[in-house]
């Protein structure tokens, strides 16, 4: 998921910030409850370009929120439903996450979240004379 939907020009400006596009759109949302549910193993790993939600990057992520509930559903297997995204999704046959890996935040980090239940892990990008965003 790399922040906005390319074949929808309007779409890609909806999330720009000053720095860069980012965010999730309701499309890849979509895209991914539906991956999820039909997966046919039971551990999965992810790996986008951006951490989930505020929690793992320096600031709000579009639609991050709604993707951490997802896949709190996931690991709960109950049903995530939101209308105004257009999500109906019940995963009964829910697996696990094992990680999910990024790199957005420009440093090493690895963090877990008793909520939806797997390490995220961070792997660094930066330039060495790069200031951190957390300092």
């Amino acid at each position: 998921m790399n922040g906005y939907d390319e074949s929808s020009p309007e779409e890609r400006y909806k999330y720009q910030t000053g720095i860069s596009w980012w965010g999730y759109s309701p499309e890849q949302l979509k895209w991914f409850s539906k991956a999820l549910n039909s997966a046919e193993i039971d551990d999965v790993i992810i790996f986008s370009h951006m951490g989930i939600d505020r929690q793992t990057n320096y600031r709000d992520i579009p639609l991050g929120d709604e993707l951490r509930a997802i896949l709190r559903a996931y690991k709960r297997k109950t049903e995530y439903k939101n209308e105004e995204l257009g999500i109906d999704v019940s995963f009964n046959n829910g697996g696990k996450v094992l990680i999910h890996h990024y790199g957005h935040i420009h440093r090493e980090a690895m963090v877990y979240f008793e909520d939806i239940g797997f390490w995220q892990i961070a792997s660094s990008t930066a330039r060495a004379d790069q200031a951190d965003p957390f300092a």
